[in-house]
């Protein structure tokens, strides 16, 4: 369970009221989570309807992996010990979100095993992705965002997460098993 309410509606307008009422209750990160779901009532309403009639629907939103490799080595993260050389292919990543696309697909979250823009064709699969008209997003760590890479990044993508996880330099270091500099360089390539 991810801690959603869960809730039986009869139609969208049924559920976007009930969501309301949630909305209105709820504070912090339980409002975080309720706004999630009045979204998908709000600007999906088709999809919502198309559910609650027992239709097999498309996701909205995606998660795609496209690169195990990493440049950084969060104590947090699950696929610590995992294989780093895995990667997909450009040719199936593109053919992957062509499929998603024309399944219904509205929007993509490029994240993953790895640091995304470690593929070394991170960027042509995110303009591939908004060119055939996904919404893109990114979770990075913000290490390679040089201000090219960022110009790049930034045209293509609606909304982007940088996972810096600290506060201080110091912090930095330990949870991200770095050495050096990098929260600077983290911080820098934000600004």
């Amino acid at each position: 369970s991810v801690g959603y309410p869960i809730i039986e509606v009869k139609d969208v307008e049924d559920g976007a009221e009930k969501i309301i009422n949630l909305l209105k209750s709820a504070k912090g990160d339980k409002y975080v989570e309720n706004y999630a779901i009045f979204y998908n009532f709000l600007y999906h309403p088709d999809r919502i309807n198309e559910y609650i009639d027992g239709k097999n629907i498309a996701p909205i939103l995606t998660e795609m992996h496209i690169t195990n490799r990493c440049n950084s080595n969060c104590a947090w993260c699950v696929y610590r010990g995992a294989d780093r050389t895995i990667e997909m292919p450009t040719e199936k990543a593109k053919d992957i979100i062509k499929q998603l696309k024309d399944l219904g697909a509205k929007a993509l979250i490029y994240t993953g095993g790895g640091e995304p823009l470690m593929h070394p064709d991170a960027l042509d699969i995110m303009e591939y992705s908004q060119k055939i008209g996904l919404d893109n997003r990114l979770i990075t760590n913000g290490i390679l965002l040089t201000p090219d890479i960022a110009e790049r990044v930034l045209k293509c993508n609606k909304r982007i997460k940088i996972s810096l996880d600290a506060s201080t330099p110091e912090t930095y270091r330990i949870v991200h098993n770095q050495t050096g500099d990098m929260f600077d360089r983290v911080i820098n390539n934000i600004r």
